[in-house]
Protein backbone atom coordinates (compact mmCIF):
# COMPACT_ATOMS: atom_id res chain seq x y z
CA UNK A 1 0.00 0.00 0.00
CA UNK A 2 1.37 3.41 -1.01
CA UNK A 3 2.49 5.60 1.88
CA UNK A 4 0.73 8.97 2.10
CA UNK A 5 2.94 11.91 1.08
CA UNK A 6 3.96 14.35 3.82
CA UNK A 7 4.14 17.95 2.60
CA UNK A 8 6.83 20.47 3.58
CA UNK A 9 7.65 23.99 2.35
CA UNK A 10 10.80 25.43 0.78
CA UNK A 11 12.48 28.22 2.84
CA UNK A 12 10.15 27.59 5.81
CA UNK A 13 11.73 27.10 9.25
CA UNK A 14 11.20 23.80 11.10
CA UNK A 15 12.40 23.08 14.61
CA UNK A 16 14.03 19.76 15.48
CA UNK A 17 11.06 18.48 17.49
CA UNK A 18 8.69 18.92 14.53
CA UNK A 19 11.04 17.22 12.08
CA UNK A 20 11.48 14.33 14.52
CA UNK A 21 7.69 14.04 14.85
CA UNK A 22 7.43 13.91 11.04
CA UNK A 23 9.86 10.98 10.88
CA UNK A 24 13.26 12.64 10.40
CA UNK A 25 16.03 10.90 12.34
CA UNK A 26 19.34 12.52 13.30
CA UNK A 27 20.99 10.43 10.57
CA UNK A 28 18.56 11.60 7.87
CA UNK A 29 18.98 15.25 8.90
CA UNK A 30 22.77 14.87 8.69
CA UNK A 31 22.40 13.20 5.26
CA UNK A 32 20.22 16.01 3.84
CA UNK A 33 22.49 18.72 5.27
CA UNK A 34 25.45 16.99 3.60
CA UNK A 35 23.64 17.14 0.24
CA UNK A 36 22.73 20.84 0.74
CA UNK A 37 19.00 20.10 0.82
CA UNK A 38 18.65 21.20 4.42
CA UNK A 39 20.45 24.00 6.27
CA UNK A 40 20.69 24.66 9.99
CA UNK A 41 19.84 28.29 10.78
CA UNK A 42 19.72 29.48 14.41
CA UNK A 43 18.54 26.19 15.90
CA UNK A 44 15.95 25.66 13.16
CA UNK A 45 16.09 23.88 9.80
CA UNK A 46 15.26 25.25 6.34
CA UNK A 47 14.82 23.32 3.07
CA UNK A 48 16.78 24.87 0.18
CA UNK A 49 15.14 22.44 -2.20
CA UNK A 50 11.93 21.62 -4.09
CA UNK A 51 11.09 17.99 -4.67
CA UNK A 52 10.82 14.57 -3.06
CA UNK A 53 12.58 13.12 -0.03
CA UNK A 54 12.49 9.42 0.87
CA UNK A 55 13.27 8.24 4.38
CA UNK A 56 13.08 4.46 4.83
CA UNK A 57 10.26 4.23 2.30
CA UNK A 58 8.29 7.25 3.53
CA UNK A 59 7.69 9.98 0.92
CA UNK A 60 7.94 13.73 1.61
CA UNK A 61 7.37 16.54 -0.86
CA UNK A 62 8.91 19.99 -0.36
CA UNK A 63 6.56 22.50 -2.06
CA UNK A 64 7.79 25.71 -3.75
CA UNK A 65 8.13 28.64 -1.36
CA UNK A 66 5.11 30.64 -2.59
CA UNK A 67 2.57 27.90 -1.69
CA UNK A 68 0.17 28.58 1.19
CA UNK A 69 -1.58 25.21 0.98
CA UNK A 70 -0.36 21.75 0.01
CA UNK A 71 -1.01 20.22 -3.39
CA UNK A 72 -3.71 17.68 -4.06
CA UNK A 73 -2.35 14.13 -4.32
CA UNK A 74 -3.24 14.05 -8.05
CA UNK A 75 -0.66 16.80 -8.73
CA UNK A 76 2.29 14.91 -7.25
CA UNK A 77 2.82 12.55 -10.25
CA UNK A 78 3.11 15.63 -12.51
CA UNK A 79 6.14 16.79 -10.54
CA UNK A 80 7.70 13.37 -11.09
CA UNK A 81 7.09 13.75 -14.83
CA UNK A 82 8.59 17.24 -14.62
CA UNK A 83 11.82 16.08 -12.99
CA UNK A 84 11.96 13.04 -15.27
CA UNK A 85 11.81 15.28 -18.35
CA UNK A 86 14.90 17.18 -17.22
CA UNK A 87 16.72 13.91 -16.68
CA UNK A 88 17.07 13.67 -20.49
CA UNK A 89 19.02 16.93 -20.55
CA UNK A 90 22.61 16.05 -19.62
CA UNK A 91 23.51 19.73 -19.39
CA UNK A 92 21.00 20.29 -16.60
CA UNK A 93 23.05 19.15 -13.62
CA UNK A 94 21.01 20.79 -10.86
CA UNK A 95 18.52 17.92 -10.63
CA UNK A 96 19.03 15.19 -8.06
CA UNK A 97 17.69 11.68 -8.59
CA UNK A 98 16.77 8.75 -6.38
CA UNK A 99 16.65 5.01 -7.08
CA UNK A 100 12.86 5.15 -6.72
CA UNK A 101 12.61 7.71 -9.50
CA UNK A 102 15.03 5.79 -11.68
CA UNK A 103 12.94 2.64 -11.14
CA UNK A 104 9.74 4.41 -12.18
CA UNK A 105 11.35 5.99 -15.26
CA UNK A 106 12.83 2.67 -16.39
CA UNK A 107 9.64 0.67 -15.84
CA UNK A 108 7.42 3.22 -17.60
CA UNK A 109 9.73 2.99 -20.63
CA UNK A 110 9.92 -0.81 -20.50
CA UNK A 111 6.15 -1.25 -20.30
CA UNK A 112 5.66 1.12 -23.24
CA UNK A 113 8.54 0.15 -25.56
CA UNK A 114 9.52 -3.34 -24.36
CA UNK A 115 12.91 -4.71 -25.41
CA UNK A 116 15.57 -2.77 -27.28
CA UNK A 117 15.43 -3.19 -31.05
CA UNK A 118 18.37 -4.00 -33.28
CA UNK A 119 19.02 -1.77 -36.27
CA UNK A 120 19.14 -4.81 -38.54
CA UNK A 121 18.40 -8.53 -38.18
CA UNK A 122 20.08 -10.79 -40.74
CA UNK A 123 18.57 -14.25 -41.33
CA UNK A 124 20.71 -16.71 -43.31
CA UNK A 125 19.19 -19.57 -45.32
CA UNK A 126 21.61 -22.28 -44.32
CA UNK A 127 20.61 -25.86 -43.42
CA UNK A 128 23.95 -26.43 -41.69
CA UNK A 129 23.13 -24.18 -38.69
CA UNK A 130 19.38 -24.18 -38.27
CA UNK A 131 17.48 -22.36 -35.52
CA UNK A 132 15.12 -25.27 -34.82
CA UNK A 133 12.99 -23.28 -32.40
CA UNK A 134 12.02 -20.78 -35.11
CA UNK A 135 11.54 -23.55 -37.64
CA UNK A 136 9.10 -25.43 -35.41
CA UNK A 137 7.13 -22.26 -34.73
CA UNK A 138 6.62 -21.95 -38.50
CA UNK A 139 4.98 -25.40 -38.57
CA UNK A 140 1.71 -24.19 -36.96
CA UNK A 141 -0.02 -23.83 -40.31
CA UNK A 142 1.06 -27.33 -41.31
CA UNK A 143 -0.59 -28.80 -38.19
CA UNK A 144 -3.77 -26.88 -39.05
CA UNK A 145 -4.02 -28.65 -42.39
CA UNK A 146 -2.27 -26.02 -44.49
CA UNK A 147 0.90 -27.23 -46.27
CA UNK A 148 3.91 -24.94 -45.95
CA UNK A 149 7.39 -24.73 -47.43
CA UNK A 150 9.87 -24.85 -44.58
CA UNK A 151 12.84 -22.47 -44.88
CA UNK A 152 15.82 -22.86 -42.57
CA UNK A 153 16.31 -19.92 -40.20
CA UNK A 154 19.58 -19.24 -38.45
CA UNK A 155 20.70 -16.74 -35.87
CA UNK A 156 23.15 -14.27 -37.34
CA UNK A 157 25.71 -12.62 -35.04
CA UNK A 158 23.36 -9.62 -34.74
CA UNK A 159 20.51 -11.92 -33.78
CA UNK A 160 22.55 -13.61 -31.08
CA UNK A 161 23.43 -10.21 -29.56
CA UNK A 162 19.75 -9.25 -29.59
CA UNK A 163 18.91 -12.56 -27.90
CA UNK A 164 21.43 -11.82 -25.13
CA UNK A 165 20.10 -8.25 -24.75
CA UNK A 166 16.61 -9.63 -24.10
CA UNK A 167 17.96 -11.91 -21.37
CA UNK A 168 20.00 -9.03 -19.93
CA UNK A 169 16.94 -6.75 -19.83
CA UNK A 170 14.89 -9.50 -18.20
CA UNK A 171 17.61 -9.97 -15.59
CA UNK A 172 17.88 -6.23 -15.00
CA UNK A 173 14.12 -5.69 -14.57
CA UNK A 174 14.01 -8.64 -12.16
CA UNK A 175 16.92 -7.11 -10.21
CA UNK A 176 15.17 -3.72 -10.18
CA UNK A 177 11.93 -5.24 -8.86
CA UNK A 178 13.84 -7.08 -6.12
CA UNK A 179 15.15 -3.69 -4.92
CA UNK A 180 11.68 -2.06 -4.97
CA UNK A 181 9.22 -4.41 -3.32
CA UNK A 182 6.10 -2.33 -4.02
CA UNK A 183 6.82 -1.78 -7.70
CA UNK A 184 4.69 -4.74 -8.85
CA UNK A 185 1.60 -3.19 -7.27
CA UNK A 186 2.29 0.36 -8.48
CA UNK A 187 2.90 -0.64 -12.10
CA UNK A 188 0.45 -3.56 -12.31
CA UNK A 189 3.15 -5.86 -13.67
CA UNK A 190 1.82 -9.43 -13.95
CA UNK A 191 3.44 -11.85 -11.53
CA UNK A 192 4.04 -14.18 -14.48
CA UNK A 193 6.39 -11.59 -16.01
CA UNK A 194 9.11 -11.94 -13.39
CA UNK A 195 12.09 -13.73 -14.89
CA UNK A 196 15.06 -15.42 -13.35
CA UNK A 197 18.05 -13.16 -12.84
CA UNK A 198 20.55 -14.96 -15.07
CA UNK A 199 23.35 -12.42 -14.74
CA UNK A 200 25.08 -10.80 -11.79
CA UNK A 201 25.04 -7.08 -11.13
CA UNK A 202 28.64 -6.81 -12.40
CA UNK A 203 27.88 -8.77 -15.59
CA UNK A 204 24.89 -6.57 -16.38
CA UNK A 205 26.88 -3.41 -15.69
CA UNK A 206 29.75 -4.45 -17.99
CA UNK A 207 27.35 -5.52 -20.76
CA UNK A 208 25.33 -2.28 -20.67
CA UNK A 209 28.51 -0.18 -20.69
CA UNK A 210 29.68 -1.95 -23.86
CA UNK A 211 26.27 -1.57 -25.53
CA UNK A 212 26.20 2.13 -24.65
CA UNK A 213 29.26 2.70 -26.86
CA UNK A 214 27.47 1.29 -29.91
CA UNK A 215 25.45 3.29 -32.42
CA UNK A 216 22.05 2.80 -30.81
CA UNK A 217 18.80 4.74 -31.01
CA UNK A 218 18.46 7.85 -28.81
CA UNK A 219 15.86 6.22 -26.56
CA UNK A 220 18.05 3.14 -26.05
CA UNK A 221 21.16 5.20 -25.24
CA UNK A 222 19.19 7.23 -22.72
CA UNK A 223 17.76 4.12 -21.05
CA UNK A 224 21.13 2.35 -21.00
CA UNK A 225 22.53 5.33 -19.08
CA UNK A 226 19.68 4.98 -16.57
CA UNK A 227 20.29 1.22 -16.27
CA UNK A 228 23.94 1.95 -15.46
CA UNK A 229 22.96 4.73 -13.02
CA UNK A 230 20.63 2.34 -11.18
CA UNK A 231 23.24 -0.41 -10.98
CA UNK A 232 25.85 2.00 -9.60
CA UNK A 233 23.63 3.77 -7.04
CA UNK A 234 24.68 3.52 -3.45
CA UNK A 235 22.03 1.73 -1.43
CA UNK A 236 21.00 4.48 0.97
CA UNK A 237 18.18 4.61 3.51
CA UNK A 238 17.67 8.24 2.46
CA UNK A 239 17.07 9.40 -1.09
CA UNK A 240 15.88 12.51 -2.88
CA UNK A 241 14.52 13.70 -6.22
CA UNK A 242 14.26 17.38 -7.09
CA UNK A 243 16.37 20.49 -7.40
CA UNK A 244 17.96 23.25 -5.35
CA UNK A 245 17.42 25.59 -8.32
CA UNK A 246 13.68 25.56 -8.96
CA UNK A 247 13.89 29.02 -10.55
CA UNK A 248 15.80 27.40 -13.44
CA UNK A 249 13.08 24.80 -13.89
CA UNK A 250 10.39 27.51 -13.84
CA UNK A 251 12.23 29.35 -16.63
CA UNK A 252 12.50 26.18 -18.71
CA UNK A 253 8.81 25.35 -18.19
CA UNK A 254 7.78 28.82 -19.36
CA UNK A 255 10.08 28.63 -22.38
CA UNK A 256 8.33 25.47 -23.50
CA UNK A 257 4.76 26.46 -22.64
CA UNK A 258 5.03 29.82 -24.44
CA UNK A 259 6.84 28.23 -27.40
CA UNK A 260 10.00 30.32 -27.02
CA UNK A 261 11.60 31.33 -30.35
CA UNK A 262 14.60 33.21 -29.00
CA UNK A 263 17.16 30.97 -30.71
CA UNK A 264 15.67 31.76 -34.12
CA UNK A 265 16.47 35.45 -33.62
CA UNK A 266 19.60 35.29 -31.50
CA UNK A 267 21.91 36.06 -34.43
CA UNK A 268 20.15 39.42 -34.82
CA UNK A 269 20.98 40.59 -31.29
CA UNK A 270 23.86 43.09 -31.34
CA UNK A 271 26.95 42.63 -29.17
CA UNK A 272 28.76 45.53 -27.48
CA UNK A 273 32.05 46.00 -29.31
CA UNK A 274 35.29 47.66 -28.20
CA UNK A 275 37.65 49.08 -30.81
CA UNK A 276 41.05 49.81 -29.30
CA UNK A 277 43.60 50.66 -31.96
CA UNK A 278 43.53 47.79 -34.44
CA UNK A 279 42.06 45.45 -31.83
CA UNK A 280 38.33 44.54 -31.78
CA UNK A 281 36.78 43.01 -28.65
CA UNK A 282 33.18 41.83 -28.66
CA UNK A 283 31.33 41.34 -25.40
CA UNK A 284 28.57 38.85 -24.73
CA UNK A 285 25.23 40.52 -25.43
CA UNK A 286 21.94 40.22 -23.55
CA UNK A 287 19.41 37.57 -24.61
CA UNK A 288 15.71 37.62 -23.62
CA UNK A 289 14.26 34.71 -21.66
CA UNK A 290 11.30 34.23 -23.99
CA UNK A 291 10.28 35.61 -27.37
CA UNK A 292 6.87 34.32 -28.37
CA UNK A 293 5.44 35.25 -31.78
CA UNK A 294 1.91 33.90 -32.27
CA UNK A 295 1.26 35.59 -35.64
CA UNK A 296 2.61 38.06 -38.19
CA UNK A 297 1.54 41.10 -36.15
CA UNK A 298 2.32 40.39 -32.51
CA UNK A 299 5.43 39.62 -30.45
CA UNK A 300 5.64 38.96 -26.70
CA UNK A 301 8.87 39.52 -24.76
CA UNK A 302 8.55 37.64 -21.46
CA UNK A 303 10.73 37.02 -18.41
CA UNK A 304 9.95 34.15 -16.01
CA UNK A 305 10.50 35.13 -12.36
CA UNK A 306 10.51 32.77 -9.39
CA UNK A 307 9.39 35.46 -6.93
CA UNK A 308 6.82 35.48 -4.17
CA UNK A 309 4.83 38.53 -5.26
CA UNK A 310 3.91 39.36 -1.67
CA UNK A 311 7.55 39.49 -0.58
CA UNK A 312 9.56 40.79 -3.52
CA UNK A 313 9.55 42.23 -7.03
CA UNK A 314 12.08 42.46 -9.86
CA UNK A 315 14.47 45.33 -9.32
CA UNK A 316 15.96 47.97 -11.63
CA UNK A 317 18.46 45.62 -13.32
CA UNK A 318 15.68 43.26 -14.44
CA UNK A 319 13.42 46.16 -15.44
CA UNK A 320 16.13 47.84 -17.52
CA UNK A 321 17.01 44.60 -19.30
CA UNK A 322 13.38 43.84 -20.09
CA UNK A 323 12.82 47.28 -21.65
CA UNK A 324 16.08 46.86 -23.56
CA UNK A 325 14.83 43.52 -24.93
CA UNK A 326 11.64 45.21 -26.09
CA UNK A 327 13.72 47.74 -28.03
CA UNK A 328 15.79 44.93 -29.57
CA UNK A 329 12.71 43.03 -30.72
CA UNK A 330 11.20 46.17 -32.22
CA UNK A 331 14.36 46.69 -34.27
CA UNK A 332 14.24 43.07 -35.48
CA UNK A 333 10.46 42.94 -36.03
CA UNK A 334 9.46 46.52 -36.89
CA UNK A 335 6.03 45.50 -38.23
CA UNK A 336 5.05 43.69 -35.02
CA UNK A 337 3.48 45.23 -31.94
CA UNK A 338 5.58 44.29 -28.91
CA UNK A 339 4.07 43.30 -25.54
CA UNK A 340 6.31 43.07 -22.50
CA UNK A 341 5.73 41.08 -19.33
CA UNK A 342 7.07 39.36 -16.22
CA UNK A 343 5.71 35.85 -15.50
CA UNK A 344 5.20 34.85 -11.86
CA UNK A 345 3.91 31.48 -10.71
CA UNK A 346 1.39 31.45 -7.92
CA UNK A 347 -1.34 29.58 -6.08
CA UNK A 348 -4.66 30.97 -7.33
CA UNK A 349 -8.08 30.06 -8.76
CA UNK A 350 -7.72 31.60 -12.24
CA UNK A 351 -5.23 30.21 -14.74
CA UNK A 352 -3.84 33.65 -15.72
CA UNK A 353 -4.14 37.00 -13.97
CA UNK A 354 -2.96 40.50 -14.86
CA UNK A 355 -1.98 41.71 -11.38
CA UNK A 356 -0.46 45.07 -12.31
CA UNK A 357 2.13 46.83 -14.41
CA UNK A 358 5.37 48.73 -14.17
CA UNK A 359 6.11 52.06 -15.86
CA UNK A 360 9.44 53.83 -16.22
CA UNK A 361 9.27 57.54 -17.06
CA UNK A 362 12.53 57.39 -19.00
CA UNK A 363 10.66 55.46 -21.71
CA UNK A 364 7.48 57.03 -23.06
CA UNK A 365 4.39 54.82 -23.27
CA UNK A 366 6.35 51.78 -22.22
CA UNK A 367 5.19 49.43 -19.49
CA UNK A 368 5.80 45.88 -18.32
CA UNK A 369 2.73 43.87 -17.35
CA UNK A 370 2.90 41.59 -14.30
CA UNK A 371 1.28 38.23 -15.02
CA UNK A 372 0.49 35.70 -12.31
CA UNK A 373 0.15 32.13 -13.59
CA UNK A 374 -1.52 29.29 -11.73
CA UNK A 375 1.29 26.82 -11.05
CA UNK A 376 -0.75 23.64 -11.58
CA UNK A 377 -2.13 25.02 -14.86
CA UNK A 378 1.34 25.63 -16.29
CA UNK A 379 2.68 22.34 -14.89
CA UNK A 380 -0.16 20.39 -16.55
CA UNK A 381 0.49 22.10 -19.90
CA UNK A 382 4.18 21.20 -19.69
CA UNK A 383 3.55 17.57 -18.73
CA UNK A 384 0.97 17.20 -21.52
CA UNK A 385 3.40 18.82 -24.01
CA UNK A 386 0.95 21.61 -24.83
CA UNK A 387 1.66 25.25 -25.67
CA UNK A 388 -0.31 28.36 -24.77
CA UNK A 389 -1.05 31.22 -27.13
CA UNK A 390 0.46 34.33 -25.49
CA UNK A 391 -2.59 36.26 -26.72
CA UNK A 392 -4.36 34.64 -23.78
CA UNK A 393 -2.34 36.96 -21.54
CA UNK A 394 -4.73 39.79 -20.52
CA UNK A 395 -3.35 43.20 -21.52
Amino acid sequence: MKTKTVFLLERHSYDLNLLTHLGFSDESITFFIKHKILTNQNQSYVFDFVGFLYIKGNEYFVCPKYRKTVYEESIIPKFKVLFQSFNTDITFSENLYSSKMLSETILIDFMKNKYFKEEQIILDNDWNSVSWEDLILDCDNFHNGHPVILEPKTFSKTNLIHHKMVKMQDSFITFLISKNKNVMEEFSLPISYVKQQLFSKEEMLNFFKIELKKNRLYREKRMLKLYIDFLTLDEEEFQFLGTRFFHTIWEKICKFVFNDQTLSYKRHFPKPTYQIGDKTIKLKGHTPDIISIPDSETCFVLDAKYYNLEKGLPQIEDVSKQLFYEKLCKNILPEHSISNGFLFLNEQEQDILNVGNLTYDVFEQKNIILYSLKDTFVLSLFCDKKHINPKMLPL
